[in-house]
């Protein structure tokens, strides 16, 4: 994870929550709907982030391509979400238009709420499942679980750095 962590600016706790929540750190799952391994990608979506990665040979079977390619596929996200960690989080589970709609009808929500709001409950438990795990990873590591509950939130900005 440090190689992918260094080329994309997330917080591990953040990437282990997501894969703990996306797999629970199974490399060679599928999911009902086709995704596959450690983040849970969708061939597709894995195919355009490779694509742009510059990747010909990979296999989203394999912790180190899946993990580079989801952190990628997220990392373009948090850009996408101007750096909001949670609306990222959202997209991720349920795709950028959804987002865009979720926004558009319940538009100025703090992110608690904005999480309540959300028309598809198994996105609003993923969040939570998300968030909850990333925060146990980060008190886990010594760090500020308050504090970096307040950047998911969208309190603070989400620097990447996870307070390393």
């Amino acid at each position: 994870c440090t190689a992918v962590l260094t080329r994309f600016p997330l917080p591990e706790h953040l990437l282990y929550g997501l894969m703990r929540s996306e797999s629970f750190f199974r490399p060679t799952v599928v999911s009902t709907a086709g995704a596959v391994g450690l983040t849970q990608l969708m061939p597709a979506t894995a195919a355009e982030t490779a694509r742009g990665l510059g990747l010909v040979d990979y296999d989203i079977t394999k912790p180190a391509d899946n993990i580079l390619i989801g952190a990628s596929h997220f990392s373009w996200l948090l850009k996408s979400n101007g750096g909001n960690l949670l609306n990222s989080i959202f997209a991720y589970n349920a795709g950028s238009g959804r987002l865009r709609q979720w926004k558009k009808d319940s538009p100025n929500l703090p992110s608690d709420l904005f999480l309540e709001s959300l028309s598809i409950a198994e996105t609003r438990q993923y969040g939570r499942n998300v968030v909850s795990a990333a925060l146990a990873y980060a008190a886990l590591n010594g760090l500020d679980a308050r504090k970096e509950l307040r950047t998911f939130l969208g309190e603070q900005p989400a620097d990447g750095s996870g307070g390393n």
